[in-house]
This record gives C-alpha cells, sequence and structure tokens, in this order.
C-alpha cells in the first residue's frame, strides 16, 4: 500500500488541498520546491513567496492557470482568484522580467493540475531475478492509493515514499496494479534471465608447431561461439585483439569482453576467459585426397560428393565447383559423425570467397590451406554423435566457382570414422548466423554444429574419386654455370585412385617436396634465380620455400615471373625445401626453372 507517500511532506513542508481538472489535488513543500500532485514543479526564490504561494493554492479552484498583465504587473490567476502577483523586484531575483516568469510558473503548474487521481511513471518494466525497479506515482490521489501484485512469487511491490519499489523473484510476467480514490492504473513487469552471465571460462584446444595467429583466434572464436552458457537466440558480440601463436605444449588464456543480446531476455555484458591449448600431437602425412571436382559444374541442387575419414588417416580434400545451374545454389561442404560418441578431429581450412575467376578461387584457397599446414597448425574441433561440422558454406551466384583445400584427421578414442559430404541446395531465408557464415572462411565458428538430418546414413553413397598418397618426393638441383634446371609441374598423372583403375589427371591438391640443391663451384658468392612459367596456360603459382610462403600473381599463357633469388657462398651446397601444388583451377602443365642471375 501506499499510506506511507505523505509522510515525508508532513516532516518537510505544508500539505494543501485543492482541485484541478474534477479531481481534488495535492500540494505539498520541501523547503522552498512546491510539489503540486508529487510532481515537483519549480522552486521559490525566497522562504516569504513559498509560505504565500502555498497558501494561495489552498483555495479550492477548477481550470487551468492563467497570466494576465496590468502596468508592468504579472498576475498568476486561477479561476476566480489570483494566487500570485509579480513585480519588477520578485522577478528581477529570478534574472526574469513578471511576465516571463509568470509564464514560468504556468507551464509548470498547468501539467502537474491535469493529471488524473493516479498515473504512474512507466506501465511496463523489464527486470531480472533478484533486481529492483523503482516506479514513481503521481496523480490526486497518490497519497491515498494502494498497490497489489497479481503474482506475488515472480514480483513483489513495497512503499517507498512517493512511489513503488519492485522486487523481482522469478522469471515470468505480474501486473502490479495501483488504486486511488477513482483512479487506477497497471504496470506490466516482465522479470527476464540475462541473455548471458558473467564472467565464464571456456576451453579451445588447437596443434602446431606452431599453432598460428588464424589457428588460436579461430579456436578462440569457436569456443565464444559453442560453449558461452546463455539463453537461446542470444547474439554475442566481441572483438578478439592481440592474439598470438602459441607453442606446441603452452597454454594461454585471453579475457574477452563480450556483450549479449536476446529477444526474450535482458542485454548484459561481462568477461569470458578463454583458455587456448596446444596439445602437442605429432604431424602425419595425408593418406588420402578426396577430391570433389567430377562433375565441376553443379547443375542444380543435390549430393555431389561421399568420402570418409578414418582414425588417424588424415585426408586431404579438394573442393573446386562451379554454378552451372542457372539459378543461385547453396553450397555446403561438411564432415558428419554418423556414430554413437562424439569426435574430435584435427582441421586445417583453406576456402575461397566465391569469384568468377576459377583461378584465383583456387589460388587463395591454397593460400589459406598453406599458411597452417606448414606447421600443422589446426584446431580441434568436437562434433557430438550424430551431429555434422559445415567446413565450407558457400552462396554461389550463376557462373561463380568455389574452391578449397583442407586436412582433416580423426583422432582416436570415438568413432572408427567420419564422413564428408558436399551437396548442393536451393538459397533459403537466413538467419544471421547463416549469413555470417556464408562469408566466413571456417563457418563452424559461426553455426557451431547441427544434427546430422533424419534419414541421412541411408543415402551414404562413397566417390569413387579417392586418391592415395598425395605427396610426391623429387629431387631438384642446379649447379652454377651449367645449364638452367627446369622441373615441369603437373606434367604426369602420378598418383592412383584408390581402386586402381586410373591415376589423378594434373595432380591437382597433391603436395610436390622439391629436396632442392644449389652448388657453387666458384670462388665468389653467386645469386640464383627461381622462375615460375605458365606454361600450359592461365595460371598462378603458390610455394612454400624453407616454410615461408611465396605466391605468384596470376600469368597469362606463357607468362613467366621470378618467384625468388637465393645467393649462394662459393665453393658450398645450399640445400632448400621446395614445396608447391597443382592449384584448383589452373592450367598445366606449369615449369619452374633455376637459373644463375645474369650479372650477379
Amino acid at each position: 500500500m501506499l499510506r506511507g507517500f505523505a509522510t515525508r511532506a508532513f516532516f518537510a513542508g505544508l500539505t494543501l488541498l485543492f482541485s484541478a481538472t474534477g479531481f481534488p489535488a495535492s500540494t505539498r513543500l520541501e523547503g522552498r520546491l512546491l510539489f503540486v500532485n508529487q510532481v515537483p514543479v519549480f522552486r521559490l526564490a525566497t522562504d516569504a513567496r513559498a509560505q504565500v504561494l502555498a497558501a494561495e493554492l489552498r483555495r479550492d479552484q477548477t481550470g487551468s492557470v492563467r497570466v494576465e498583465m496590468v502596468g508592468t504587473s504579472a498576475y498568476l490567476r486561477w479561476g476566480s482568484n489570483v494566487i500570485a502577483t509579480i513585480e519588477p523586484s520578485e522577478a528581477k531575483l529570478y534574472g526574469l522580467t513578471p511576465r516571463q516568469l509568470a509564464d514560468t510558473w504556468a507551464s509548470k503548474l498547468n501539467p502537474a493540475l491535469s493529471l488524473p487521481a493516479i498515473k504512474l511513471t512507466t506501465v511496463s518494466m523489464r527486470l531480472a531475478p533478484g533486481a529492483v525497479g523503482k516506479v514513481g506515482v503521481t496523480g490526486s490521489s497518490a497519497e491515498v492509493a494502494v498497490a497489489r501484485s497479481e503474482d506475488n512469487s515472480i514480483v513483489g511491490v513495497d512503499v517507498d515514499g512517493p512511489g513503488l519499489t519492485l522486487r523481482a523473484y522469478k522469471p515470468g510476467r505480474a501486473r502490479v496494479v495501483v488504486e486511488g480514490g477513482d483512479g487506477k492504473q497497471a504496470i506490466d513487469v516482465f522479470v527476464l534471465p540475462f541473455a548471458a552471465k558473467f564472467p565464464q571460462t571456456v576451453t579451445a584446444l588447437v596443434t602446431g608447431a606452431p599453432a598460428t595467429v588464424d589457428t588460436v583466434r579461430g579456436s578462440i572464436h569457436s569456443a565464444l561461439l559453442s560453449q558461452v552458457i546463455r539463453e537461446p537466440g542470444t547474439k554475442l558480440t566481441y572483438s578478439i585483439d592481440r592474439v598470438t601463436s602459441l607453442a606446441s605444449g603452452s597454454r594461454r588464456t585471453y579475457s574477452i569482453n563480450v556483450r549479449s543480446q536476446a529477444p526474450n531476455a535482458l542485454a548484459s555484458q561481462g568477461v569470458v576467459n578463454v583458455s587456448v591449448q596446444n596439445s602437442p600431437i605429432p604431424p602425419m602425412k595425408e593418406a588420402e585426397l578426396l577430391f570433389s571436382n567430377k562433375p565441376e559444374a553443379l547443375k542444380g541442387p543435390g549430393d555431389y560428393y561421399w568420402g570418409m575419414v578414418g582414425t588417424d588417416q588424415p585426408v586431404r580434400m579438394l573442393y573446386h565447383h562451379v554454378n552451372r545451374s542457372g539459378s543461385e545454389l547453396f553450397v555446403k561442404v561438411e564432415l558428419l559423425n554418423l556414430g554413437s560418441q562424439p569426435a574430435e578431429a584435427l582441421l586445417i581450412p583453406g576456402d575461397s570467397a566465391p569469384s568468377k575467376n576459377p583461378t584465383l578461387a583456387g589460388l587463395q584457397a591454397a593460400d589459406q590451406f598453406a599458411r597452417n599446414w606448414v606447421s600443422n597448425s589446426a584446431e580441434i574441433v568436437r562434433i557430438p554423435a550424430n551431429g555434422s561440422l559445415p567446413i565450407a558454406v558457400r552462396k554461389l551466384y550463376i557462373g561463380q566457382t568455389m574452391s578449397g583445400l583442407c586436412s582433416i584427421r580423426l583422432l582416436p578414442g570415438g568413432p572408427e570414422a567420419l564422413t564428408v559430404r558436399v551437396s548442393a541446395m536451393p538459397p533459403f531465408p537466413l538467419d544471421d548466423r547463416w549469413a555470417d557464415a556464408l562469408n566466413s572462411s571456417t563457418p563452424w565458428h559461426e553455426l557451431g554444429t547441427m544434427p546430422v538430418p533424419r534419414g541421412l546414413s541411408e543415402v551414404w553413397r562413397p566417390s569413387e574419386h579417392v586418391y592415395a598418397a598425395p605427396t610426391l618426393e623429387s629431387d631438384f638441383s642446379y649447379r652454377i654455370g651449367d645449364t638452367p634446371t627446369i622441373f615441369r609441374l603437373g606434367t604426369t598423372a602420378e598418383i592412383k585412385r584408390r581402386d586402381g583403375s586410373t591415376k589423378l589427371s594434373g595432380n591437382f591438391g597433391v603436395i610436390y617436396n622439391l629436396r632442392t640443391i644449389l652448388e657453387n663451384p666458384t670462388k665468389q658468392a653467386k645469386q640464383v634465380e627461381m622462375l615460375f612459367r605458365a606454361s600450359g596456360g592461365y595460371s598462378g603459382g603458390l610455394f612454400l620455400i624453407d616454410g615461408q610462403i611465396v605466391r605468384t600473381p596470376l600469368l597469362n599463357p606463357h607468362q613467366e615471373v621470378v618467384v625468388t633469388v637465393f645467393k649462394v657462398e662459393p665453393g658450398i651446397k645450399r640445400f632448400i625445401t621446395i614445396q608447391t601444388l597443382p592449384l584448383s583451377g589452373s592450367s598445366y602443365p606449369a615449369t619452374i626453372t633455376m637459373r644463375m642471375r645474369e650479372g650477379k
């Protein structure tokens, strides 16, 4: 109840009653501050004026206050009574003219006088469980009003001077009703959980020597979206800054400031501590190449590739498809756990944005892949039983190509195998997560894992395009003073299909390890240049030279570019590791040449 509303007024000043728009109005003074219907209207300059105006407001009148001027004096008239005469000397105390002061007082009095018997400062409030809310009550009957909650298990109401104190107990909705005189008003109180509570701690697993900045940042992103405890539909907003590479066996904790918002919850903000652990998992060569390129052209929705990844049998996967369907398509590459146990897998991604230039798409995908593959820098992803993890999700307009190259390794302790599926589907309405995923080269960070569609395991059809041991070793040497040495890339099909029936033309996606020796028999330091030539047509080149990425521009047919220059000291042999691969979308064969740099 609100019996206590008038208590402070008796101690602070004078309580007066008068009539406004048909309701008895209440006024009181707190020092020189005048309240009308529990609304503070203005502060008087002197105690004398406060007492005089308060006395005049005892009169029982109706209507609004108006201003009249007689000579230099202003009169405030309320009904038939003059409640204040303002002379220039008094107005000067306020720095105003009599007319200005009278207009100011009238403009403050009239809204307060026009209030109904009961008026709340708000009619709706959102509170968290355990929170306290304040609501002001004004009106001519505010002093004698009572209040009640229609559900005290959700929200309770207490008197707190000229207002309400609402105490939230548990999630739900309750109406608080306030009544007084012939007035009544209600407030709807929604007790809502926070979208997320902070602080929280989550964990992320990576591997690599070291795990690169991109891998560490990606693992933090994935951990936040998959592990932060929050209400359904919550959107998290954060920035991942100052990330560094992480040495094998090391652990580092990042404190991320996170904002959370949800439709049916209260927004919240706080810290999530992400502990990133680099597990020292020894690298393994990919045992097979899963080749999703036949057919290269997508003619419509459907499944285009099915493959399998066995425990500790790493695969390198290549996918390269162009939309020839005549309409837009969504294309998804996903990793399926059709078993009854959760799975952990190492994932090194390489996925390009869709492009009308298939050669550019292939080069960009391989570039992203190689920067992490060189140090075995991988995220350790978790896939629940009967769950799906999206490796790539892209929207392809007509004529666009999507291209990707990734490494997948299923760790022991879970199911015996994971399934890889490439499928195309018609476009569908997108929520924020899907919209973000379509623009990401790591869509599992945005979407997390999803349940495997019912009946999908029954239509599993293994592809025949699986190739064994997708790595080729070759010696490549050059002796200064001799004629240039050349190596032909992608000329001979050398990787057999698993069933032995054919070989992979062009060796796309196959890693070449060129064990390179540069010999300088002279008595002076010499420079040797390495060149890449687009012998077979429009193409690009990507090289790992002693672990460092070197990427060529895209070259027109028969165009040549210097990849790098090596300095070879006199009388020594310099040993170099060069790794490269035929890129999806490029034309082969291509030529790598080693020769002495002229004039050096």
